[in-house]
């Protein structure tokens, strides 16, 4: 692949991601969407989200090898492919079985991209030998993506209010389609005859050096990342979801919540685009914050909510929990990577990553479906939900992150130069 190809897949790269992150325009009206035009209640919907992880998770390894069967740029594509089917059937779909098999749909999508797109940009700066670029390139992109949600935030809840229930998901629908054409523009920085039988020559080699996954788990760096990944996510996974149920019960008008949204996506836009200084700065302790900012907020939500949910004062303060849990959670999903990364050796990266994924996704899965089951039996009480949240994974991400951080000092010092850094 020549340099000029590799350097227009970077080029190309942000705004890829910027589409291909996440699904623009629905997800601020979702639950409005789901309950008020589809008839779903609120622990169905959370449900969905619960059954999209737990694709992801189950399918994750096998999806891994697939990829590495038909190519990351084919997987991409077929991904994109898969999300727009997503969005056509909450366009066109009724009852919940048919949305169950959607979120199947997102989940394989989400499972396939886990890897393709970090192995694309990876691997398109390594043969560049711009490695160190990859979360300036990485954080571009979410900043886009953030921008561009910012903007879509504000004009799906004047969609659904003033135009159509249906009009945001049109827009989902576009969105979807610009992802799966920009997916088509993107090569795979290894597409010739001669590097694919070097990479074939390498695979073999490095299959023969590459950890099984049953030498990581015996890992203490492996299975703290897993303890934390699991609980970080699991304490996370629902606070937009829980954040729209707040508004609509205290009867903030659909339009409104675009604005909030909005608000909450440009917090995350600059927290990706500048994170990295902070953790220069902070180093492993950033960790430590983000996960006591996680605990701080829900439960202050459901305390405050319990007291007076609807006082100028209590909205306020909701509110900025709702900016903190926003900043931990996109700073925690720019670290935790950063360290993976930076800390895992060579032939254990891609399958740490993996594992990574799976205890997210698998977070991710137990604490929506459980979250799911708290709001059906409090009928639907977003201070149960809050503080059942805390009260099961609280001391899970306090353990997590002990032995995570202690897992970086002392088993990785000696690669890990942002540790390195911390500790002079």
């Amino acid at each position: 692949m020549s340099e000029g190809e590799l350097k227009k897949n970077i080029k190309l790269y942000p705004s890829y991601r910027a589409f291909a992150y996440d699904f623009l325009f629905l997800w601020t009206i979702s639950i409005l969407y789901l309950t008020e035009v589809k008839g779903l209640s609120y622990s169905q919907v959370i449900f969905l989200d619960s059954i999209f992880m737990i694709s992801t998770f189950a399918l994750q390894i096998p999806i891994t090898k697939l990829i590495k069967k038909i190519g990351r740029v084919p997987a991409a594509r077929v991904a994109s492919i898969l999300w727009l089917a997503f969005a056509f059937i909450y366009l066109f779909g009724e009852g919940f079985v048919i949305f169950l098999l959607a979120n199947i749909l997102y989940g394989i999508g989400n499972a396939i991209r886990n890897i393709t797109d970090i192995e694309i940009l990876s691997l398109s700066l390594k043969k560049l030998k711009r490695k160190k670029e990859f979360s300036q390139v990485e954080g571009k992109g979410m900043f886009m993506y953030n921008i561009i949600e910012a903007i879509t935030c504000i004009l799906a809840g004047y969609l659904y209010e003033f135009v159509s229930p249906y009009a945001p998901i049109i827009g989902t629908v576009i969105c979807c389609g610009i992802s799966v054409i920009l997916s088509f523009l993107i090569k795979d920085p290894i597409d010739d005859d001669i590097e694919e039988l070097e990479l074939s020559q390498e695979e073999e080699n490095k299959s023969k050096r590459e950890p099984s996954y049953k030498a990581l788990f015996k890992r203490p760096f492996v299975i703290a990342m897993i303890i934390f990944c699991f609980a970080c996510s699991g304490i996370s996974c629902v606070q937009n979801s829980l954040a729209k149920i707040y508004m609509q019960d205290i009867k903030i008008p659909a339009y409104v919540f675009g604005y909030i949204f909005c608000g909450l996506k440009l917090i995350s836009a600059f927290t990706y685009k500048y994170e990295f200084k902070y953790e220069l700065r902070k180093g492993v302790r950033s960790l430590i914050i983000f996960s006591i900012m996680l605990i701080v907020a829900y439960t202050a939500n459901g305390i405050i909510y319990a007291i007076n949910p609807t006082s100028v004062v209590s909205i306020t303060l909701i509110m900025l929990m709702f900016v903190g849990q926003q900043v931990a959670r996109s700073s925690y999903r720019i670290s935790i990577k950063n360290y993976i990364n930076t800390c895992s050796t060579k032939n254990a990266l891609s399958k740490t990553l993996t594992l990574y994924s799976m205890a997210d996704g698998l977070g991710y899965a137990c604490m929506t479906m459980f979250t799911s089951m708290v709001l059906e039996i409090s009928n639907n009480s977003f201070v149960a939900a809050n503080l059942a949240l805390v009260g099961v994974m609280a001391i899970p991400l306090i353990v997590g992150v002990t032995l995570f951080v202690r897992a970086l000092i002392k088993s990785y010092i000696t690669r890990c130069t942002v540790i390195i850094k911390d500790l002079e």
